[in-house]
């Protein structure tokens, strides 16, 4: 698999100005878990610029992310991350790996030519969101369950869509998603001051900006209208 090759501009210049960033940021402390963090955000920001680009790649290296980020998030108390991040192994990255016809050939399809997937990942949303509120409430007693399980719940939904349907509005649902990742991990932060807690947040506002390439790289939207 050409993991490296048929990047758009945008995607390198996010991915080899961000990669640096987030490898000066673990400099500041030297840890175990912040050379394990690193290594899952740098593969985690790796794999979103991989979804961006239709390359199968990202299903392989975001399950290294993922199984990093499972332990992180329940470090950091975050606990509907840590199951997010189980189900995003199950979800998006599997899918992928498992799809040998997904690359960047691939048309992606549009809500609005299959209004019947609206309704499934509106009640996707739904069934997602209660079940993992109920979890994070009843059984875990979490600190942040509001931003946490909605944050967890978009992701889902937003991998169902992509793995599953190649919906082109799937980014509209990962920008939403990054948006309350960023505010989770920025209350994360602020509560616990932990450097694990920062590291996340700068890779998550990454996120937010590789998710906005896709309305204009051409490989979801602009060529495939």
């Amino acid at each position: 698999m050409n993991t490296f090759k048929n990047w758009s501009s945008s995607s390198y210049w996010i991915y080899f100005l961000g990669a640096p960033l987030l490898v000066i940021l673990s400099l500041h402390t030297i840890t175990t878990i912040s050379i394990i963090s690193l290594i899952g955000a740098l593969s985690g920001l790796l794999s979103v610029v991989l979804i961006v680009n239709k390359n199968r790649s990202a299903g392989y290296i975001g399950m290294i992310s993922a199984v990093i980020y499972m332990f992180i998030s329940w470090r950091l108390g975050n606990y509907s991350d840590t199951l997010l991040n189980i189900l995003f192994i199950m979800f998006l990255n599997l899918p992928l790996i498992l799809n040998k016809q997904y690359s960047d050939k691939v048309s992606p399809k549009s809500i609005k030519d299959n209004p019947q997937m609206e309704v499934i990942l509106l009640a996707c949303f739904i069934i997602i969101y209660m079940t993992l509120f109920t979890i994070e409430v009843q059984v875990f007693h979490a600190p942040r369950p509001t931003f946490s399980v909605l944050a967890a719940t978009l992701g889902i939904v937003a991998s169902i869509a992509t793995s599953f349907f190649v919906l082109k509005e799937s980014f509209f649902i990962w920008g939403i998603q990054n948006i309350f990742q960023v505010i989770l991990f920025s209350i994360t932060y602020y509560q616990t001051k932990d450097s694990t807690a920062l590291l996340m947040l700068v890779t998550y506002i990454l996120y937010t900006i590789n998710a906005s390439t896709a309305f204009f790289n051409g490989k979801w939207f602009v060529n495939n209208k």
